[in-house]
């Protein structure tokens, strides 16, 4: 494994520089792994290209969302310990990681890691992992293009109603408040129908705000909790599932 775990070393490294054609270099001279499957995971490969793609017409909160998926990816050191708090507060939340894997246990917590929304919830954010890439591992040259990140490691968890999307834009109403918030169109609601709930965070913007991610789809009864107590978001998140 010694020459894909230095390839991967390198991918990493020119990412934190903010070269993504660099990065999707790397990858080619290793596309399949010592097994002959694709060493690489689809969704990293197409958010770089993307990246290389649009260059400079990228707007800033892409390169923002781009950070974070450094961040969530990033292991800090072997056995990682917030990482493993993360995973276990995750695991506890799904009840368990039946059904996630037909091949071992090992294959089953990689999905949550890679997959699993309340993972990534507590490990970038109520565990602190964007606030550690930013500080320790992100480079000036990254972080340059980028809108407002650093603020977004302390956003917190919100309650969110959607009211209306059209082609253009999505309103979403703040359950804690009822304020009303128009978003562009990215794509963040498309699962979800005018009338249904979410927990998300809004993340701050030099022109606005964003979602930082797709939300969650809740009951009502949930999103009301958290818009009451957001720092309850997790315990919230359990019993719904428990419930049902």
């Amino acid at each position: 494994m010694e020459p894909w775990l230095k390839t991967m070393v390198a991918v990493d490294d020119a990412e934190r520089r903010g070269d993504a054609e660099a990065a999707l270099l790397l990858m080619s001279s290793r596309l399949l792994g010592p097994d002959r499957q694709p060493f690489w995971r689809p969704m990293r490969v197409s958010r770089l290209s993307q990246v290389v793609l649009l260059g400079s017409r990228l707007p800033r909160w892409a390169v923002s969302r781009w950070i974070v998926a450094q961040a969530h990816d990033w292991l800090a050191r072997p056995g990682d310990p917030v990482r493993g708090e993360a995973l276990a507060r995750a695991v506890e939340v799904r009840g368990g990681t039946a059904g996630l894997s037909t091949r071992d246990e090992v294959d089953a917590q990689c999905k949550i890691f890679d997959h699993d929304w309340v993972f990534r919830q507590l490990y970038l954010y109520e565990l602190g992992g964007l606030e550690r890439f930013l500080s320790s591992r992100a480079t000036p040259d990254l972080l340059v293009g980028a809108d407002r990140v650093r603020d977004w490691a302390r956003a917190p968890m919100g309650a969110l109603r959607l009211v209306e999307r059209t082609p253009g834009t999505v309103c979403w109403q703040r359950v804690e408040t009822g304020a009303r918030v128009v978003l562009p169109n990215i794509g963040s609601a498309v699962v979800v129908t005018p009338g249904q709930h979410v927990l998300g965070r809004l993340v701050p913007l030099e022109s606005g705000c964003m979602l930082e991610s797709a939300p969650l789809l809740v009951p009502a009864e949930t999103a009301e909790r958290v818009a009451a107590d957001p720092a309850s978001w997790v315990d919230a998140v359990r019993a719904s599932r428990t419930a049902t």
